[in-house]
């Protein structure tokens, strides 16, 4: 059916009608120089503005400060990724609250920060969590956000998974090597 004059035009209308539309929303909403900012700098220019944020909120870090004055000279790290103190990284996108680690770097405890009314989505993850690091043999312990243990009680869940006390120690040295599990014993070589 062949086109008349009329129709052609009209159709031949719409269609730079409808290009000229398409650009005209392309460009008003991702203007030349906006993409080319994000594409170089992903991060400027956000919208709610970026800004240090804390790693603990200040609840715990109510529980790690009380582990950093029972084991003054211990490693401890907030925040760790489940996949970085399990060998094999079963477990993905849990993090465990507190870590003490060796001089090795190989997790010797870890601790769980429990708020006191937990969702029934944070109790799934606690539970998750307690269960791989259990099944991989790394102790673990739960704190009560409420309910914080008292200084003798950390040091004694501390050296149940075999960290040694170091508080009082008059050897700077000794307390240091003996946070980390090194033995402090002068050795013979011969």
């Amino acid at each position: 059916m062949p086109l008349d004059a009329i129709s052609a035009t009209l159709l031949t209308t719409a269609a730079l009608m409808f290009v000229a539309l398409i650009r005209r929303f392309r460009h008003s909403l991702w203007p030349r120089a906006r993409r080319e900012l994000r594409r170089r700098w992903p991060m400027a220019k956000l919208p709610w503005g970026a800004g240090a944020a804390a790693v603990l909120p200040p609840a715990q870090r109510r529980g790690w400060d009380l582990a950093r004055r029972a084991a003054p000279h211990a490693l401890l790290l907030p925040r760790v990724p489940l996949t970085r103190i399990l060998a094999p990284a079963a477990v993905h996108g849990l993090s465990a609250d507190l870590v003490v680690w060796d001089k090795a770097t190989k997790a010797r405890l870890v601790v769980l920060f429990e708020s006191g009314d937990p969702s029934s989505r944070r109790r799934h993850r606690l539970n998750t969590t307690r269960a791989a690091l259990k099944a991989a043999g790394v102790p673990v312990c739960v704190w009560q956000q409420g309910a914080w243990p008292s200084i003798a009680a950390v040091r004694e869940q501390f050296q149940a998974a075999g960290l040694s006390k170091v508080s009082g120690s008059s050897n700077k040295r000794r307390a240091r090597h003996s946070a980390f599990g090194v033995q402090t014993q002068p050795s013979t070589l011969l």
